[in-house]
């Protein structure tokens, strides 16, 4: 097997191992992921967007572990200068596991932010 054949078959198989696995995750609606939150770390208004008197809303796609912990987070949609500020903060923001029959699974939360001045 050439070394290219067998990167690009890893890399295959990464990414479907990759892909299996975010599909174990439990979707968790914006309502449901409310009552989750165990503290929040204010959000940081950007200086910036002070500046440029940006105002809107964030959503945040936030990944949690088996623990709550937050593994990753995106900006689904927003303003990048405002989606920064919001990611920086959900990603510090502590989580109660998400319980499927009383057993803690890995979940998707969705968060909104609002930006007003």
């Amino acid at each position: 097997m050439t070394k290219k054949l067998s990167f690009v078959l890893s890399a295959t198989i990464l990414l479907v191992t990759f892909i299996a696995h975010a599909q174990d995750a439990a979707q968790v609606g914006e309502a449901e992921g409310q009552k989750l939150i165990l503290s929040r770390t204010p959000v940081a208004y950007p200086p910036m967007a002070k500046q440029l008197r940006l105002e809107g809303k964030v959503q945040v796609e936030v990944t949690l572990d088996e623990t709550g912990k937050v593994e990753s987070a995106k900006v689904v949609t927003g303003n990048a200068v405002l989606g920064g500020a919001a990611l920086a903060a959900v990603k510090s923001w502590k989580f109660a596991p998400y319980k499927v029959d009383n057993t803690p699974k890995r979940s998707v939360v969705h968060c909104s932010i609002d930006f007003h001045l």
